[in-house]
Protein backbone atom coordinates (compact mmCIF):
# COMPACT_ATOMS: atom_id res chain seq x y z
CA UNK A 1 0.00 0.00 0.00
CA UNK A 2 1.04 3.19 -0.78
CA UNK A 3 2.36 5.95 2.45
CA UNK A 4 0.46 8.50 0.25
CA UNK A 5 -2.64 6.32 0.42
CA UNK A 6 -2.25 5.75 4.43
CA UNK A 7 -1.62 9.09 5.33
CA UNK A 8 -5.38 10.26 3.95
CA UNK A 9 -7.18 7.91 5.64
CA UNK A 10 -5.49 9.27 8.71
CA UNK A 11 -6.39 12.24 7.58
CA UNK A 12 -10.22 10.92 7.39
CA UNK A 13 -10.12 9.43 10.37
CA UNK A 14 -9.54 13.01 12.01
CA UNK A 15 -12.19 14.99 10.30
CA UNK A 16 -14.26 12.40 10.93
CA UNK A 17 -13.45 13.15 14.34
CA UNK A 18 -14.50 16.51 14.40
CA UNK A 19 -17.65 15.58 12.26
CA UNK A 20 -18.38 13.51 15.58
CA UNK A 21 -18.17 16.22 17.41
CA UNK A 22 -19.61 18.97 15.85
CA UNK A 23 -22.64 17.25 14.85
CA UNK A 24 -23.23 16.10 18.60
CA UNK A 25 -23.93 19.65 19.36
CA UNK A 26 -25.90 20.73 15.82
CA UNK A 27 -28.92 17.39 16.55
CA UNK A 28 -32.00 18.01 15.93
CA UNK A 29 -34.27 18.71 18.80
CA UNK A 30 -37.40 16.44 18.79
CA UNK A 31 -40.82 16.76 19.73
CA UNK A 32 -42.09 15.01 22.94
CA UNK A 33 -42.57 11.53 22.76
CA UNK A 34 -46.23 12.03 22.38
CA UNK A 35 -45.89 12.83 19.23
CA UNK A 36 -45.68 16.49 17.57
CA UNK A 37 -43.94 17.16 14.48
CA UNK A 38 -40.49 17.13 14.39
CA UNK A 39 -38.43 19.95 13.09
CA UNK A 40 -35.97 20.44 10.43
CA UNK A 41 -32.86 21.15 11.91
CA UNK A 42 -29.29 21.61 9.88
CA UNK A 43 -25.22 21.50 11.10
CA UNK A 44 -22.43 22.35 8.92
CA UNK A 45 -18.76 21.63 9.32
CA UNK A 46 -16.61 23.09 7.41
CA UNK A 47 -12.98 22.81 7.19
CA UNK A 48 -10.50 25.28 6.61
CA UNK A 49 -8.94 24.99 2.70
CA UNK A 50 -5.08 24.74 2.88
CA UNK A 51 -4.33 25.96 -0.77
CA UNK A 52 -3.40 29.55 -0.39
CA UNK A 53 -3.96 30.55 -4.32
CA UNK A 54 -6.92 31.68 -5.78
CA UNK A 55 -9.51 29.06 -6.52
CA UNK A 56 -10.72 27.77 -9.74
CA UNK A 57 -14.70 27.84 -10.71
CA UNK A 58 -15.72 24.25 -10.94
CA UNK A 59 -19.29 22.46 -11.78
CA UNK A 60 -20.95 21.09 -8.96
CA UNK A 61 -24.46 19.03 -8.83
CA UNK A 62 -27.19 21.18 -9.15
CA UNK A 63 -28.98 19.66 -6.46
CA UNK A 64 -26.17 20.57 -3.90
CA UNK A 65 -25.58 24.47 -2.98
CA UNK A 66 -21.75 24.11 -3.17
CA UNK A 67 -21.06 28.08 -3.14
CA UNK A 68 -18.77 29.57 -6.43
CA UNK A 69 -15.33 27.27 -4.72
CA UNK A 70 -16.04 24.03 -3.21
CA UNK A 71 -16.84 21.25 -5.38
CA UNK A 72 -19.55 18.31 -4.84
CA UNK A 73 -18.37 15.06 -4.39
CA UNK A 74 -19.24 11.98 -6.08
CA UNK A 75 -20.89 9.28 -4.10
CA UNK A 76 -21.19 5.80 -4.94
CA UNK A 77 -22.60 3.49 -2.92
CA UNK A 78 -24.37 4.17 0.80
CA UNK A 79 -24.87 1.75 4.27
CA UNK A 80 -25.79 1.60 7.31
CA UNK A 81 -24.44 -0.24 9.78
CA UNK A 82 -25.45 -0.88 13.54
CA UNK A 83 -22.63 -1.36 16.16
CA UNK A 84 -22.59 -2.10 20.02
CA UNK A 85 -22.44 -0.03 22.56
CA UNK A 86 -24.27 2.46 25.26
CA UNK A 87 -25.17 4.11 23.19
CA UNK A 88 -25.62 2.01 20.43
CA UNK A 89 -23.32 3.60 17.43
CA UNK A 90 -25.15 3.53 13.69
CA UNK A 91 -22.78 5.04 11.22
CA UNK A 92 -23.56 5.92 7.66
CA UNK A 93 -20.77 4.33 5.60
CA UNK A 94 -19.65 6.40 2.66
CA UNK A 95 -18.01 5.15 -0.80
CA UNK A 96 -17.27 7.69 -3.41
CA UNK A 97 -14.35 9.56 -5.37
CA UNK A 98 -12.98 12.51 -5.21
CA UNK A 99 -13.79 15.34 -7.94
CA UNK A 100 -9.54 14.80 -8.41
CA UNK A 101 -6.50 14.05 -6.97
CA UNK A 102 -5.81 17.04 -5.07
CA UNK A 103 -9.05 17.42 -3.32
CA UNK A 104 -9.62 17.06 0.53
CA UNK A 105 -12.95 16.93 2.75
CA UNK A 106 -14.28 20.78 3.61
CA UNK A 107 -17.84 20.68 4.53
CA UNK A 108 -20.52 17.99 5.80
CA UNK A 109 -23.86 19.50 5.90
CA UNK A 110 -26.27 17.58 7.56
CA UNK A 111 -30.20 18.01 8.13
CA UNK A 112 -32.56 15.60 9.73
CA UNK A 113 -36.42 16.07 8.73
CA UNK A 114 -38.55 13.69 10.58
CA UNK A 115 -36.61 10.03 9.60
CA UNK A 116 -35.13 11.28 6.59
CA UNK A 117 -31.67 12.33 7.07
CA UNK A 118 -30.08 14.52 4.26
CA UNK A 119 -26.17 14.91 3.89
CA UNK A 120 -23.81 17.13 1.34
CA UNK A 121 -20.07 16.39 0.92
CA UNK A 122 -18.42 19.31 -0.01
CA UNK A 123 -14.50 19.27 -1.42
CA UNK A 124 -12.16 22.09 -1.09
CA UNK A 125 -12.07 24.42 -3.99
CA UNK A 126 -9.80 22.99 -7.44
CA UNK A 127 -6.12 23.89 -7.23
CA UNK A 128 -4.79 25.12 -10.96
CA UNK A 129 -1.53 23.08 -10.54
CA UNK A 130 -4.06 20.02 -10.00
CA UNK A 131 -3.59 17.45 -12.71
CA UNK A 132 -7.33 17.92 -14.05
CA UNK A 133 -6.77 14.85 -16.48
CA UNK A 134 -6.75 12.09 -13.59
CA UNK A 135 -9.28 10.69 -12.29
CA UNK A 136 -10.29 11.05 -8.28
CA UNK A 137 -8.90 8.55 -6.06
CA UNK A 138 -11.71 6.33 -4.04
CA UNK A 139 -12.88 6.96 -0.42
CA UNK A 140 -14.72 5.72 2.25
CA UNK A 141 -15.98 7.65 4.93
CA UNK A 142 -17.82 6.31 8.11
CA UNK A 143 -20.02 9.59 9.24
CA UNK A 144 -21.71 8.98 12.59
CA UNK A 145 -25.72 8.74 13.35
CA UNK A 146 -27.36 9.95 16.46
CA UNK A 147 -30.09 7.57 17.05
CA UNK A 148 -30.29 8.34 20.69
CA UNK A 149 -33.27 10.52 20.67
CA UNK A 150 -34.96 9.14 17.19
CA UNK A 151 -37.68 6.56 17.92
CA UNK A 152 -38.57 3.50 16.29
CA UNK A 153 -39.29 3.21 12.61
CA UNK A 154 -37.80 3.12 8.60
CA UNK A 155 -35.37 5.74 8.18
CA UNK A 156 -33.75 7.24 4.79
CA UNK A 157 -30.71 8.50 4.84
CA UNK A 158 -29.39 10.30 1.51
CA UNK A 159 -25.75 11.14 0.81
CA UNK A 160 -24.93 13.22 -2.45
CA UNK A 161 -28.20 12.04 -3.74
CA UNK A 162 -27.29 8.13 -3.19
CA UNK A 163 -29.98 6.62 -0.54
CA UNK A 164 -29.90 3.70 1.76
CA UNK A 165 -33.13 2.80 3.99
CA UNK A 166 -32.62 1.03 7.31
CA UNK A 167 -35.15 0.27 10.36
CA UNK A 168 -34.59 1.24 13.59
CA UNK A 169 -35.38 -0.64 17.02
CA UNK A 170 -33.28 0.56 19.44
CA UNK A 171 -34.44 -2.24 21.54
CA UNK A 172 -33.49 -5.06 19.12
CA UNK A 173 -29.68 -3.35 18.20
CA UNK A 174 -28.73 -3.37 21.80
CA UNK A 175 -29.38 -6.99 21.89
CA UNK A 176 -26.51 -8.65 20.27
CA UNK A 177 -26.98 -12.12 18.52
CA UNK A 178 -24.05 -13.44 20.91
CA UNK A 179 -26.57 -16.67 21.23
CA UNK A 180 -26.63 -17.15 17.28
CA UNK A 181 -22.87 -16.19 16.88
CA UNK A 182 -20.77 -19.34 17.69
CA UNK A 183 -16.90 -19.20 18.61
CA UNK A 184 -15.31 -17.26 16.21
CA UNK A 185 -11.37 -16.68 15.77
CA UNK A 186 -9.63 -14.29 13.34
CA UNK A 187 -6.96 -11.46 13.11
CA UNK A 188 -6.73 -8.39 15.12
CA UNK A 189 -5.97 -5.40 13.48
CA UNK A 190 -2.39 -6.11 15.24
CA UNK A 191 -1.85 -8.82 13.24
CA UNK A 192 -2.24 -11.69 15.93
CA UNK A 193 -4.99 -14.47 16.27
CA UNK A 194 -8.33 -13.58 18.59
CA UNK A 195 -10.79 -15.68 19.94
CA UNK A 196 -14.31 -14.42 20.19
CA UNK A 197 -15.52 -16.95 22.21
CA UNK A 198 -19.36 -17.99 22.13
CA UNK A 199 -21.65 -15.38 23.98
CA UNK A 200 -18.96 -13.39 25.33
CA UNK A 201 -18.32 -9.52 24.06
CA UNK A 202 -14.47 -10.15 25.25
CA UNK A 203 -12.32 -11.09 22.48
CA UNK A 204 -9.69 -13.25 23.99
CA UNK A 205 -5.80 -12.91 22.69
CA UNK A 206 -4.16 -16.08 21.25
CA UNK A 207 -0.89 -15.22 19.90
CA UNK A 208 1.12 -12.40 21.19
CA UNK A 209 4.30 -11.63 18.77
CA UNK A 210 2.99 -10.86 15.59
CA UNK A 211 5.23 -8.53 13.76
CA UNK A 212 4.53 -6.11 10.43
CA UNK A 213 7.10 -6.46 7.37
CA UNK A 214 8.98 -3.56 7.61
CA UNK A 215 12.30 -2.71 10.21
CA UNK A 216 15.14 -4.54 11.49
CA UNK A 217 13.55 -7.38 13.29
CA UNK A 218 11.98 -10.45 11.70
CA UNK A 219 8.94 -10.38 9.97
CA UNK A 220 5.81 -12.61 12.02
CA UNK A 221 2.71 -13.44 10.46
CA UNK A 222 -0.34 -15.21 11.19
CA UNK A 223 -2.50 -16.20 8.53
CA UNK A 224 -5.60 -18.44 8.10
CA UNK A 225 -6.54 -19.32 11.21
CA UNK A 226 -9.26 -22.00 11.55
CA UNK A 227 -11.62 -23.69 13.88
CA UNK A 228 -12.58 -26.75 14.87
CA UNK A 229 -16.26 -27.61 14.59
CA UNK A 230 -16.73 -28.04 18.30
CA UNK A 231 -14.49 -24.83 18.57
CA UNK A 232 -11.63 -26.78 21.39
CA UNK A 233 -9.11 -26.38 18.21
CA UNK A 234 -7.59 -23.77 16.25
CA UNK A 235 -5.00 -24.16 13.24
CA UNK A 236 -3.17 -21.08 11.39
CA UNK A 237 -0.23 -21.12 9.40
CA UNK A 238 2.87 -19.16 10.87
CA UNK A 239 4.94 -16.67 8.53
CA UNK A 240 8.44 -16.05 9.60
CA UNK A 241 10.32 -13.79 7.70
CA UNK A 242 14.57 -13.01 8.97
CA UNK A 243 15.82 -9.58 7.13
CA UNK A 244 18.33 -10.05 4.35
CA UNK A 245 20.24 -7.76 1.97
CA UNK A 246 16.82 -8.59 -0.62
CA UNK A 247 14.50 -8.58 1.69
CA UNK A 248 13.78 -11.27 3.87
CA UNK A 249 13.94 -15.50 3.93
CA UNK A 250 10.88 -16.80 5.19
CA UNK A 251 10.08 -20.43 6.50
CA UNK A 252 6.08 -21.12 7.36
CA UNK A 253 4.67 -24.17 9.75
CA UNK A 254 1.08 -25.25 10.74
CA UNK A 255 0.16 -25.08 14.38
CA UNK A 256 -2.78 -25.96 16.37
CA UNK A 257 -2.87 -24.72 20.08
CA UNK A 258 -5.47 -26.51 21.88
CA UNK A 259 -8.26 -23.57 23.80
CA UNK A 260 -9.20 -25.76 26.94
CA UNK A 261 -5.09 -26.43 28.07
CA UNK A 262 -3.36 -23.72 25.71
CA UNK A 263 -0.89 -26.30 24.48
CA UNK A 264 0.63 -25.22 21.23
CA UNK A 265 2.22 -27.90 18.46
CA UNK A 266 3.86 -27.35 15.59
CA UNK A 267 2.40 -30.16 12.99
CA UNK A 268 3.80 -29.49 9.65
CA UNK A 269 6.98 -27.44 8.26
CA UNK A 270 5.98 -25.66 5.05
CA UNK A 271 2.84 -23.96 4.36
CA UNK A 272 -0.17 -26.11 3.37
CA UNK A 273 -2.09 -25.67 0.30
CA UNK A 274 -5.69 -25.50 2.15
CA UNK A 275 -6.89 -26.88 5.75
CA UNK A 276 -9.94 -28.23 6.45
CA UNK A 277 -11.14 -29.74 9.55
CA UNK A 278 -13.44 -32.90 9.07
CA UNK A 279 -17.16 -31.61 10.62
CA UNK A 280 -17.57 -33.44 13.90
CA UNK A 281 -13.72 -34.93 14.52
CA UNK A 282 -9.91 -33.30 14.99
CA UNK A 283 -8.92 -34.84 12.04
CA UNK A 284 -6.98 -32.06 9.99
CA UNK A 285 -6.80 -32.69 6.36
CA UNK A 286 -4.12 -30.62 3.92
CA UNK A 287 -2.97 -30.26 1.20
CA UNK A 288 1.29 -29.83 0.54
CA UNK A 289 3.03 -27.24 -1.89
CA UNK A 290 3.90 -28.36 -5.10
CA UNK A 291 7.78 -28.77 -6.31
CA UNK A 292 8.66 -26.49 -9.06
CA UNK A 293 10.02 -29.56 -10.96
CA UNK A 294 6.45 -31.04 -10.92
CA UNK A 295 5.89 -28.43 -13.97
CA UNK A 296 8.62 -28.44 -16.31
CA UNK A 297 8.91 -31.92 -16.99
CA UNK A 298 7.79 -32.51 -20.71
CA UNK A 299 5.65 -29.48 -20.25
CA UNK A 300 3.36 -31.85 -18.28
CA UNK A 301 3.15 -32.30 -14.72
CA UNK A 302 5.53 -34.93 -13.77
CA UNK A 303 3.28 -37.42 -11.79
CA UNK A 304 6.48 -38.66 -9.83
CA UNK A 305 6.53 -35.83 -7.88
CA UNK A 306 2.52 -35.35 -7.55
CA UNK A 307 1.11 -35.52 -3.61
CA UNK A 308 -2.15 -35.96 -2.08
CA UNK A 309 -4.40 -35.16 0.47
CA UNK A 310 -3.13 -35.91 3.82
CA UNK A 311 -4.26 -35.52 7.45
CA UNK A 312 -3.34 -35.14 10.94
CA UNK A 313 -5.73 -36.68 14.14
CA UNK A 314 -5.01 -34.19 16.72
CA UNK A 315 -6.26 -36.95 19.12
CA UNK A 316 -4.13 -39.65 18.55
CA UNK A 317 -1.12 -37.89 16.51
CA UNK A 318 -1.38 -40.20 13.18
CA UNK A 319 -1.07 -38.77 10.36
CA UNK A 320 -2.21 -40.55 6.79
CA UNK A 321 -2.80 -39.83 3.30
CA UNK A 322 -6.43 -39.28 2.88
CA UNK A 323 -6.63 -39.42 -0.88
CA UNK A 324 -3.77 -40.49 -2.79
CA UNK A 325 -2.70 -38.75 -6.29
CA UNK A 326 -4.86 -41.44 -8.63
CA UNK A 327 -4.73 -39.78 -11.55
CA UNK A 328 -1.25 -38.33 -11.86
CA UNK A 329 -1.73 -34.80 -10.24
CA UNK A 330 -0.57 -33.17 -7.04
CA UNK A 331 -3.57 -32.37 -5.02
CA UNK A 332 -4.89 -28.98 -2.88
CA UNK A 333 -7.70 -27.20 -0.96
CA UNK A 334 -9.85 -29.78 0.39
CA UNK A 335 -12.94 -29.02 1.19
CA UNK A 336 -15.12 -31.42 3.38
CA UNK A 337 -18.80 -32.01 2.80
CA UNK A 338 -21.08 -31.02 5.89
CA UNK A 339 -21.31 -34.68 6.37
CA UNK A 340 -17.97 -35.73 6.37
CA UNK A 341 -18.51 -38.26 3.65
CA UNK A 342 -17.76 -36.31 0.47
CA UNK A 343 -13.80 -34.68 0.43
CA UNK A 344 -13.81 -32.49 -2.55
CA UNK A 345 -10.37 -30.97 -4.05
CA UNK A 346 -8.00 -29.83 -6.99
CA UNK A 347 -5.72 -31.03 -9.16
CA UNK A 348 -2.62 -29.63 -10.25
CA UNK A 349 -2.56 -28.72 -13.69
CA UNK A 350 -0.77 -25.24 -14.50
CA UNK A 351 0.86 -23.23 -12.36
CA UNK A 352 -1.57 -20.48 -11.85
CA UNK A 353 -5.26 -20.14 -11.92
CA UNK A 354 -7.87 -23.05 -10.37
CA UNK A 355 -7.36 -26.94 -11.36
CA UNK A 356 -9.51 -29.50 -11.93
CA UNK A 357 -12.37 -30.65 -9.65
CA UNK A 358 -12.51 -33.64 -8.29
CA UNK A 359 -14.00 -35.35 -5.33
CA UNK A 360 -13.42 -38.48 -2.81
CA UNK A 361 -16.08 -40.61 -1.78
CA UNK A 362 -14.37 -42.17 1.59
CA UNK A 363 -17.36 -44.42 2.60
CA UNK A 364 -17.79 -46.21 -1.59
CA UNK A 365 -13.62 -45.12 -1.44
CA UNK A 366 -14.27 -43.93 -5.24
CA UNK A 367 -12.26 -41.26 -6.72
CA UNK A 368 -14.43 -39.05 -9.08
CA UNK A 369 -13.42 -36.46 -11.07
CA UNK A 370 -15.04 -33.94 -13.38
CA UNK A 371 -11.93 -32.80 -15.46
CA UNK A 372 -12.69 -29.32 -15.54
CA UNK A 373 -11.80 -26.47 -13.13
CA UNK A 374 -14.91 -24.61 -11.87
CA UNK A 375 -13.42 -22.75 -8.79
CA UNK A 376 -14.32 -23.23 -4.90
CA UNK A 377 -17.15 -25.06 -4.56
CA UNK A 378 -19.84 -24.81 -1.34
CA UNK A 379 -21.38 -28.45 -0.73
CA UNK A 380 -25.29 -29.04 0.56
CA UNK A 381 -25.57 -30.47 3.73
CA UNK A 382 -26.80 -33.71 2.36
CA UNK A 383 -23.09 -33.70 -0.08
CA UNK A 384 -25.81 -34.00 -2.62
CA UNK A 385 -25.32 -31.05 -4.30
CA UNK A 386 -22.81 -28.25 -4.98
CA UNK A 387 -22.95 -24.70 -5.70
CA UNK A 388 -20.28 -22.67 -7.67
CA UNK A 389 -19.44 -20.01 -9.93
CA UNK A 390 -16.63 -20.76 -11.78
CA UNK A 391 -14.50 -18.25 -11.06
CA UNK A 392 -11.10 -19.97 -11.77
CA UNK A 393 -8.75 -16.95 -11.99
CA UNK A 394 -8.93 -13.57 -11.71
CA UNK A 395 -12.40 -11.93 -12.46
CA UNK A 396 -13.70 -10.94 -15.47
CA UNK A 397 -17.40 -10.54 -15.63
CA UNK A 398 -18.50 -13.81 -16.90
CA UNK A 399 -19.02 -15.50 -13.45
CA UNK A 400 -22.35 -16.62 -12.58
CA UNK A 401 -24.07 -18.69 -9.93
CA UNK A 402 -23.99 -22.74 -10.49
CA UNK A 403 -25.43 -25.29 -8.84
CA UNK A 404 -24.73 -29.66 -10.00
CA UNK A 405 -25.58 -32.91 -8.03
CA UNK A 406 -22.26 -34.64 -7.32
CA UNK A 407 -22.83 -37.05 -10.71
CA UNK A 408 -25.00 -34.85 -13.14
CA UNK A 409 -25.07 -31.46 -15.13
CA UNK A 410 -25.06 -27.92 -13.80
CA UNK A 411 -27.75 -25.58 -13.91
CA UNK A 412 -27.57 -21.56 -13.89
CA UNK A 413 -28.92 -20.36 -10.69
CA UNK A 414 -30.02 -16.36 -9.92
CA UNK A 415 -29.76 -13.57 -12.80
CA UNK A 416 -27.94 -13.95 -15.46
CA UNK A 417 -26.39 -10.61 -15.45
CA UNK A 418 -25.88 -8.15 -18.58
CA UNK A 419 -22.55 -5.68 -18.72
CA UNK A 420 -19.78 -6.28 -16.36
CA UNK A 421 -21.71 -7.58 -13.30
CA UNK A 422 -20.90 -11.31 -12.45
CA UNK A 423 -21.15 -13.51 -9.27
CA UNK A 424 -18.81 -14.90 -7.58
CA UNK A 425 -18.16 -16.90 -3.88
CA UNK A 426 -21.92 -19.38 -3.60
CA UNK A 427 -22.32 -20.85 -0.15
CA UNK A 428 -25.11 -22.63 0.86
CA UNK A 429 -27.15 -22.36 4.48
CA UNK A 430 -26.60 -24.89 6.93
CA UNK A 431 -30.34 -25.88 5.94
CA UNK A 432 -29.77 -26.14 2.57
CA UNK A 433 -32.37 -23.72 1.34
CA UNK A 434 -30.71 -21.21 0.42
CA UNK A 435 -27.51 -19.66 -0.94
CA UNK A 436 -25.78 -16.79 -0.33
CA UNK A 437 -23.27 -14.88 -2.49
CA UNK A 438 -21.47 -11.80 -3.53
CA UNK A 439 -22.66 -9.68 -6.71
CA UNK A 440 -20.52 -6.98 -8.01
CA UNK A 441 -22.94 -5.00 -9.82
CA UNK A 442 -20.33 -2.47 -11.45
CA UNK A 443 -18.18 -5.50 -12.89
CA UNK A 444 -14.41 -6.86 -11.72
CA UNK A 445 -13.11 -2.79 -11.60
CA UNK A 446 -14.83 -2.18 -8.12
CA UNK A 447 -14.12 -3.33 -4.63
CA UNK A 448 -17.93 -2.87 -3.41
CA UNK A 449 -20.28 -5.54 -3.28
CA UNK A 450 -23.62 -6.64 -2.77
CA UNK A 451 -24.37 -9.56 -0.46
CA UNK A 452 -27.49 -11.24 -2.07
CA UNK A 453 -29.42 -14.12 -0.92
CA UNK A 454 -31.24 -16.54 -3.12
CA UNK A 455 -34.09 -18.58 -1.90
CA UNK A 456 -34.12 -22.08 -3.60
CA UNK A 457 -37.40 -22.17 -3.41
CA UNK A 458 -38.12 -19.55 -5.80
CA UNK A 459 -38.33 -15.67 -6.10
CA UNK A 460 -35.39 -13.10 -6.71
CA UNK A 461 -32.67 -12.98 -5.11
CA UNK A 462 -32.51 -10.53 -2.19
CA UNK A 463 -30.20 -7.56 -1.49
CA UNK A 464 -28.75 -6.92 2.28
CA UNK A 465 -26.51 -4.29 1.19
CA UNK A 466 -23.75 -3.30 -0.50
CA UNK A 467 -20.30 -3.43 1.19
CA UNK A 468 -16.81 -2.63 0.66
CA UNK A 469 -13.64 -5.26 0.15
CA UNK A 470 -15.96 -8.40 1.43
CA UNK A 471 -13.80 -11.71 0.83
CA UNK A 472 -15.57 -14.54 1.98
CA UNK A 473 -19.50 -15.33 3.70
CA UNK A 474 -19.82 -17.74 5.96
CA UNK A 475 -23.38 -19.05 7.91
CA UNK A 476 -23.84 -19.33 11.48
CA UNK A 477 -25.36 -22.82 12.01
CA UNK A 478 -28.69 -21.90 12.96
CA UNK A 479 -28.71 -19.82 9.80
CA UNK A 480 -30.36 -16.66 10.85
CA UNK A 481 -26.89 -14.55 9.92
CA UNK A 482 -23.90 -14.33 7.85
CA UNK A 483 -20.42 -13.70 9.07
CA UNK A 484 -18.14 -11.69 6.93
CA UNK A 485 -14.83 -9.14 7.00
CA UNK A 486 -15.50 -5.69 5.38
CA UNK A 487 -13.66 -2.79 4.72
CA UNK A 488 -10.59 -0.76 3.77
CA UNK A 489 -7.05 -3.24 5.09
CA UNK A 490 -6.58 -0.95 7.52
CA UNK A 491 -9.61 -0.69 9.20
CA UNK A 492 -11.02 -3.84 8.81
CA UNK A 493 -14.42 -4.93 10.63
CA UNK A 494 -16.28 -8.37 11.42
CA UNK A 495 -20.23 -8.05 10.43
CA UNK A 496 -22.73 -10.15 11.62
CA UNK A 497 -26.23 -9.26 9.33
CA UNK A 498 -29.09 -10.64 9.69
CA UNK A 499 -30.93 -11.85 7.23
CA UNK A 500 -34.62 -11.65 8.58
CA UNK A 501 -34.07 -7.49 8.50
CA UNK A 502 -30.96 -6.96 7.36
CA UNK A 503 -29.36 -5.69 10.76
CA UNK A 504 -25.63 -5.58 11.08
CA UNK A 505 -23.70 -6.21 14.08
CA UNK A 506 -20.17 -5.68 14.30
CA UNK A 507 -18.39 -8.42 15.77
CA UNK A 508 -14.78 -7.53 15.76
CA UNK A 509 -12.02 -5.03 14.26
CA UNK A 510 -9.80 -7.48 11.80
CA UNK A 511 -10.11 -9.88 9.25
CA UNK A 512 -10.27 -13.45 8.44
CA UNK A 513 -13.47 -14.90 10.42
CA UNK A 514 -13.15 -18.52 11.64
CA UNK A 515 -16.78 -19.80 13.13
CA UNK A 516 -16.77 -23.03 15.03
CA UNK A 517 -19.61 -25.48 14.18
CA UNK A 518 -18.61 -25.75 10.40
Amino acid sequence: MQPRKHYRWLFLSLIGLLILLAAACGLPQLADSEGGAQVATEAVVQASPTDPNPPEETGSDPQVETGPDLQSIAVTAVSIEVGQGAPIPVEAIINGEWPNPCAQLAEVRQSVDGARFEINLLATPAQPDCPHDSNGPPFRLALPLNMVPMPAGAYTVVVNGVQAAFDWDPAAAAAVPQDSIPAMAYLGPDGNVWLLEAGSETPRQVTFDANPIGGDSAAVEYIFPLLSSDGTLLAYRLDVGTPNASGYDFTSGTWVVNLTTGEKRQIMDGHPVGLAWKPGTHLLAYGTAVDMNYFITRGEPDSVLATGIRAIDLDSGETLELVAPERGYALYGPNWSPDGRFLAFEEVVNMEGSGLFAYYDLEGQEYVAWDEPVGRVSWSPDGNLLTYARHTYAANGEERLYMRPRQGSEQLLGPDYDGPAYATHPVFSPAGNQIAYLAYLEGPETQIAAIMVLDLAGGEPKSLGQFEGVWELAWVPDGSHVVFSSGPWESRQIIALNLADGSQTVLAAGSQPALAGQ
